[in-house]
């Protein structure tokens, strides 16, 4: 070094910089190292001008990224300064960011964030650190089916978008199993349907008097049932307004409109259909294997299995979607921390039915939504006129009521239940004059008017 090194500060950054390499770029004038660098090389250039030291020179290293500082002369050596270094391997990994599907509305903690992270915890494994997750959930629509309630009973609500099983909104139990009641009607139409026999406008009779059915044994014992009030034994099913008088057909258009219960108690034991057909059906379209009460029993289309309503969503989002079955989605994309998208799930879907069988379907649900008294909505035939569809439910002994149904683009399922202190399913309350809770008075005016706002 001669005597004109380092006479303007720049000289002294450009030394600096080249012996503590591309880290220096970080580091300024301030630091305690670089104090430490100017005061050794100041110390060897006094040391020059009163010639001590001879040509034994201060020269300053340091070790890149470690922070480790040296003095090769013939003199001692000092400590060296702590000079931390954060690394990209030991600093901790940004969290991901949560969204809405606007894909900027930061999703508040709660049972939504739970559910989209338990998804990708079960779909994704990829790396999450400094994402962001770009949920499919809308925030207008979440904050609407917040607002439904249904005091004193609880009212869960699911909407997805059929197309894709995009969940777009979560309220209340809205993973409860409760019983399905109605909803599994067109289940059981739809496993007729799929024989190429039948079709809405089958007549079939409505007499389980007149027209007793038989288990599905062979051995041509009535099918019966107990009543409990009575203890007396009736022809199976009972209908739920009481016993139907006289030898009447009605087609199953007119069956799934009053929810009627023979009729598709005389299709489910039909020989050209078969509980075990019925069974299937329903576990095609997305009912869970294992699900409460979802046996192959006769009672199956009576609809005592239970559900939560994303599952009637989904369910019911086949019938909307042709046919074709997709699970339920909480997340639409992960994009990485350069905003790239790293992982989308697959949307494809599964064919479970024919397009005929869903169309054959929507027309009677079509039918159902269409007639005011059940829907208890005014502006729900118009919705019907629009090609929606729904089905109203009301479960024995007022453990739940139900309405389920469908536009092209939106699906939801609202539910009431009620459960005890140890979980266990209470009867729910709101009838008309204290009586039975009906799922189409008390739920059709609400879910026409959730999707009157958010369906198309």
């Amino acid at each position: 070094m001669s005597e004109r090194d380092f006479e303007r500060p720049e000289e002294w950054e450009a030394e600096f910089r080249a012996m503590f390499a591309e880290r220096s770029r970080d580091v300024r004038a301030t630091t305690s190292p670089y104090r430490a660098m100017r005061q050794r090389i100041l110390e060897a250039r006094r040391k020059r001008r009163q010639r001590i030291g001879g040509a034994g020179a201060a020269l300053a290293v340091a070790a890149v990224g470690l922070g480790v500082w040296a003095t090769m002369s013939g003199g001692s050596q000092g400590a060296p300064p702590a000079v931390p270094v954060s690394t990209s391997a030991s600093a901790p990994a940004t969290p991901a960011k949560y969204v809405y599907n606007d894909g900027r509305t930061e999703l508040p903690a709660g049972p939504l964030l739970d559910a989209a992270q338990q998804y990708l915890k079960t779909n994704y494994h990829g790396d999450l650190g400094g994402a962001t997750v770009v949920t499919t959930f809308d925030q207008a629509m979440q904050q609407a089916a917040e607002a439904s309630k249904s005091s004193p009973n609880d009212l869960g609500l699911a909407a997805l978008d059929p197309r894709t099983g995009y969940v777009k909104a979560l309220s209340g139990p809205w993973d409860r199993p409760a019983q399905i009641a109605d909803l599994m009607k067109p289940i059981t139409a739809a496993a007729a349907f799929e024989t190429g026999r039948y079709s809405p406008d089958s007549n079939e009779p409505t007499n389980p008097d007149k027209h007793p059915l038989s288990w599905p044994d062979g051995s041509g014992a009535a099918l019966q049932y107990s009543d409990s009030r009575t203890g007396q034994q009736h022809a199976w099913p009972p209908e739920s307004g009481g016993p139907v008088r006289g030898d009447a057909f009605v087609n199953l258009r007119e069956a799934m409109v009053k929810a009627l219960n023979t009729p598709f108690a005389q299709v489910e034991l039909a020989s050209d259909v078969g509980l075990a057909k019925v069974y299937a059906t329903a576990l095609a379209v997305g009912m869970p294997n294992g699900s409460p009460d979802l046996l192959q029993v006769a009672s199956l289309t009576l609809g005592t299995a239970q559900e939560s309503p994303l599952t009637m969503a989904s369910v019911y989002g086949v019938f909307a979607d042709g046919g074709i079955r997709h699970d339920p989605a909480f997340v639409f994309m992960v994009k990485d921390a350069r905003d790239k998208m790293v992982w989308q799930p697959d949307t494809t879907g599964t064919r479970v039915l024919s397009a005929h069988t869903a169309d054959e379907v929507g027309d009677m649900l079509r039918s159902v939504l269409g007639t005011e008294s059940v829907t208890g909505a005014p502006s729900a035939p118009a919705l019907s006129a629009k090609g929606f569809a729904a089905m109203a439910g009301t479960a024995d002994s007022d453990h739940a009521a139900w309405f389920d149904g469908y536009g092209a683009d939106l699906v939801t399922a609202v539910a009431l239940s009620r459960v005890d202190s140890n979980g266990n399913a209470a009867k729910i309350t709101g009838g008309a004059e204290g009586g039975t809770v009906r799922g189409g008075p008390v739920l059709g005016p609400m879910w026409v008017e959730f999707m009157e706002k958010f369906g198309h």
